[in-house]
């Protein structure tokens, strides 16, 4: 895959943030109508493209590095619209993970997205 080589060899240029990444994902993955994609198995592909070092950290929009390779980045921040991807991937995801305000906010109090999403 090209993607996979471009941020494997170049993660600082590379110029693609998470969203944009995951979203060529699923639309190269269910461009063939013979295959049985579902958007767990992309979900679950992309972690395993994170994990291996082929594609863009999930971090939140407030933080400007989505294109810093995991073992660059010293947060574990991960996005709020992941972690709700992921928990429909994973459902044993504890909903703690979604709903921390490190997901969509800088400020540590801020349970604001979490109140839209238990409303």
């Amino acid at each position: 895959d090209i993607e996979r080589s471009m941020f494997k060899s170049d993660s600082v240029s590379y110029g693609i943030d998470w969203r944009r990444r995951f979203g060529m994902l699923l639309w190269s993955c269910s461009s063939n109508p013979q295959d049985q994609v579902t958007l767990s198995s992309v979900v679950k592909q992309y972690i395993s493209d994170v994990s291996a070092g082929l594609a863009p950290r999930p971090t939140p929009l407030y933080r400007n590095e989505s294109h810093v390779p995991h073992s660059a980045s010293n947060t574990k921040d991960q996005c709020l619209l992941y972690q709700v991807l992921n928990h429909h991937a994973c459902p044993d995801t504890p909903l703690i993970d979604i709903v921390t305000p490190s997901s969509h906010s800088p400020f540590r109090h801020d349970f604001s997205a979490a109140f839209h999403l238990g409303a």
